[in-house]
């Protein structure tokens, strides 16, 4: 939990500033068309939101791992160590 805390600012401020960028024509001509806001959501916003959601995940993925990674470094009490960095699954 406190890793999500720490990541949704930014998860937030990414995902915000694109979905802002799109032109609000497309939302009009989808209304025109029928879809309600759900739909809008699903079929115009998601699709073009494509290129954003990978950054982000790909971002957050990365920093996540850089931060299990000094975790399995600087645990140095065995009873706290995580599974992978545990001595008895390393012979």
């Amino acid at each position: 939990m406190v890793y999500v805390a720490i990541q949704l600012p930014l998860t937030i401020y990414i995902l915000e500033s694109f979905f802002a960028r799109i032109a609000g024509d497309l939302f009009d001509a989808a209304r025109i068309d029928g879809y309600s806001e759900g739909g809008i959501f699903w079929e115009v916003s998601l699709p073009i939101a494509m290129p954003a959601l990978a950054t982000t995940v790909i971002l957050r993925t990365i920093l996540l791992w850089n931060e299990f990674l000094c975790a399995v470094l600087l645990i140095t009490d065995e009873a706290n160590r995580t599974l992978p960095g545990h001595p008895a699954l390393h012979g």
